[in-house]
This record gives structure tokens, C-alpha cells and sequence, in this order.
């Protein structure tokens, strides 16, 4: 179950990142309608789907001042709560 949240996570911020939903699905090659469904988990992302994301949000932040990393990115370098796992 964590794992689908985390998804739909890291999709929000690749989204906010990219200036809005619509130009994430652009950047994806995907409708928009469909990023909306996969940022509310309905269906889940496919799993290409959400390393691309990822890689967006990496690009971003290599391109931008540096910052206090997100908690997504802080779980995915294992900093945050899933590291108690």
C-alpha cells in the first residue's frame, strides 16, 4: 500500500515540477486526463511510468538551486520513514 501513495507522490511532485499536470503528461507522451488517474492512484502508474518521474525530479533538481530535498526523495534515498523498514 505504501508503495502505490509513494507512486502517486512522486507523479504530484514530477507534475509540480513540470509546471502542471498537463505538461507532465506532455513531457510523458500521455494524456492529461490519464496523469490526473495515476496522481490519485486510479489505476496505479505503470511502473515506467513513475522511474520516468523520477528521472524528471532528479533532472529538476541537478537544474535548480540547491534545497531541502522533498520527503519523496528523502524516502527514496532511504532518509525518510521507509528506512525503518
Amino acid at each position: 500500500m505504501r508503495q502505490k501513495s509513494l507512486h502517486r507522490e512522486v507523479l504530484a511532485q514530477a507534475a509540480e515540477l513540470s509546471g502542471g499536470s498537463a505538461r507532465l503528461a506532455e513531457r510523458l507522451g500521455v494524456e492529461t486526463a490519464e496523469v490526473h488517474r495515476w496522481i490519485v492512484g486510479k489505476p496505479p502508474a505503470p511502473s515506467k511510468v513513475v522511474f520516468a518521474a523520477l528521472a524528471l525530479i532528479d533532472c529538476e533538481s541537478r537544474t535548480k538551486p540547491a534545497a531541502q530535498p522533498s520527503r519523496v526523495q528523502a524516502e527514496a534515498l532511504g532518509l525518510g520513514p521507509m528506512s525503518n523498514r
